[in-house]
């Protein structure tokens, strides 16, 4: 498959470039030969070359005749044959459905159709404009994109097929990072501003020309450049937010001990010969604080010793270290609480290596998910500062439990619910909402310091000192309600502003919903957390 991948990449790209100089210099001919040579070498002849079976490519070949069909017929205006025949040479020829047609993959076809109507709707769209405009120069753009698009394609099937990435190990640090998948999602990204800015300033050209005035009032119209100013922060944001932002694993599956039932108030563990045992690492539930006295055989064999005070494990969905340092063939940890959830319980030897006990099927929600301790503890797999309050509220709201955090209102907790349906009680679970609205908030203080100076540098200039800012980003990545109420906070003041600069001409139906809005927003934020109502404060 490498093979043959290269051979589809060296083949399109040389095509496409003598295509261009030939195109340059005047000389093109014979377009529809080009393409259906082009055709055969990369649909058939490199399947052979990989030595793939034809009959599990029947359906992606006619996936692919079906997109070739909708170019053509798209790309058809009125009698200018020459423009269709181009457009197919171009799909044809690009590397990017030539490897996807190679890695037999329907979804990848199916993303590849989607490119071709909106590259299609984007031509169209900038060829409507151009003819208000003589001077205006969409095909350079246009090219652009196209090539930023097809190095994203290519970057992406040869990091998943031949590299073997995933975007996984970029959120949840699970291994090295996807270098080819990230350089694939910014050129994709790269690819879609570049597509809008050519589409915003061929629209705002057209609006100055219909106008009659080109160079009207020019600053205080939001631009291509204020789109990709914003999305390229945002974007900025979004990929430090996320990275490395907590595993998408943790223990699930827990025991429970009860108080009052001999069978399940203690857990007695056997092991194959005498081992020295130096921690216990107890994975906790959703009950904070619990405590538990440990014993072992005593010398003479006929009863238990005590071997320490009683131990308090504290912090719930976290890895809690509880000292043992003793040597023994057997273990009793006995709970003094009426409920203690233990959802995992990793027993370590003198040389930090795990020890399972022989009895451990007797106990199998404490010792089924051993290869989720990790080698090092750190915030991507544990709770930390105040999620061990609110994602645990956020746990309990998902499962219908008393909730334990009061001291707020409840909807922050509520939209941290929805990562924890969505991902699991696991960091990334309780922590995803909260970088979501810590994204969301830099593309709305762009439009927010837009709005107030009409100038793109300055919105940019504060934008950035919001996405360097430590105490958004740090905020942003722990699971908190507090990077929620600010967001909500912002928006508020927002669209006071604009409801404050309309009253200035009036009241209209725009108004009173901005008026609505902004009540909204204001009880959004005071539904969050009670900061939300001093905020209010500043916009009576």
């Amino acid at each position: 498959m490498k093979s043959a991948y290269c051979a589809a990449i060296f083949l399109c790209s040389a095509m496409l470039w003598l295509q261009e100089k030939k195109k340059a210099c005047g000389i093109d001919q014979n377009r529809y030969l080009k393409t259906a040579v082009g055709y055969g070498l990369t649909r058939f002849l490199l399947p052979v070359i990989a030595q793939q079976s034809m009959k599990g490519s029947v359906t992606v070949l006619a996936m692919d005749l079906v997109i070739c069909g909708l170019v053509f017929y798209l790309s058809k205006r009125d009698s200018e044959q020459s423009y269709a025949a181009e457009s197919l040479f171009f799909y044809v020829w690009n590397p990017v459905p030539a490897m996807a047609a190679l890695s037999q993959e329907k979804n990848r076809m199916v993303v590849i159709w989607l490119s071709v109507l909106i590259f299609v709707w984007m031509v169209r769209c900038t060829e409507k404009n151009a003819e208000k405009d003589a001077d205006s120069d969409k095909s350079s753009g246009v090219a652009y994109s196209y090539r930023l698009w097809s190095l994203s394609g290519v970057l992406w099937i040869w990091g998943r097929d031949i590299a073997g990435q995933s975007i996984r190990q970029y959120i949840a640090g699970d291994g090295a990072y996807p270098v080819l998948l990230l350089l694939s999602v910014i050129a994709g990204i790269a690819a879609v501003l570049c597509a809008g800015w050519v589409m915003l300033g061929s629209a705002c050209r057209r609006r100055r020309l219909l106008a009659g005035s080109p160079d009207e009032k020019k600053s205080d119209r939001w631009s291509g450049k204020d789109w990709c100013m914003m999305l390229g922060l945002t974007l900025l944001f979004g990929m430090l937010a996320f990275a490395h932002l907590g595993s998408t694993r943790a223990p699930q599956s827990g025991y429970r001990f009860e108080k009052g039932d001999s069978g399940k108030q203690e857990m007695i563990l056997y092991f194959d010969q005498s081992v020295t045992i130096r921690t216990l690492e107890i994975y906790l539930g959703v009950k904070e604080k619990r405590s538990f006295t440990l014993f072992v055989p005593n010398a003479a064999g006929d009863g238990w010793d005590q071997i320490s005070e009683p131990v308090n494990v504290k912090s719930v969905f976290c890895w809690n270290s509880v000292p043992v340092n003793y040597r023994t063939y057997a273990l009793a940890i006995i709970s003094q609480d009426d409920i203690a959830d233990v959802m995992e319980i990793v027993i370590l030897d003198q040389d930090g290596k795990k020890v399972l006990p022989k009895n451990a099927e007797r106990y199998p929600e404490a010792f089924d998910e051993q290869e989720l301790f990790p080698e090092y503890r750190t915030y991507e797999y544990e709770t930390m500062f105040d999620e061990v309050y609110h994602a645990r509220t956020a746990y309990e709201i998902t499962h219908g439990l008393s909730i334990y955090e009061i001291t707020h209102p409840p909807l922050g907790k509520y939209l941290m619910s929805l990562g924890i349906r969505a991902f699991g009680m696991t960091p990334f679970g309780w922590r995803v909402v909260c970088a979501l609205f810590g994204t969301m908030m830099v593309p709305l203080c762009y439009v927010f310091m837009w709005a107030v100076s009409k100038n793109s540098w300055i919105s940019a200039f504060t934008t950035a000192l919001l996405v360097f800012d430590f105490m958004h980003f740090t905020l942003s990545r722990i699971g908190t309600i507090d990077i929620i109420v600010a967001c909500f906070i912002l928006l508020t003041f927002y669209l006071m502003y604009l409801v404050l600069k309309r009253l200035k001409h009036g009241i209209d139906r725009c108004t009173v919903l901005l008026m609505i809005l902004n009540g909204c927003a204001a009880g959004a934020a005071m539904a969050t957390k009670w900061t939300g109502v001093y905020a209010g404060a500043g916009i009576a």
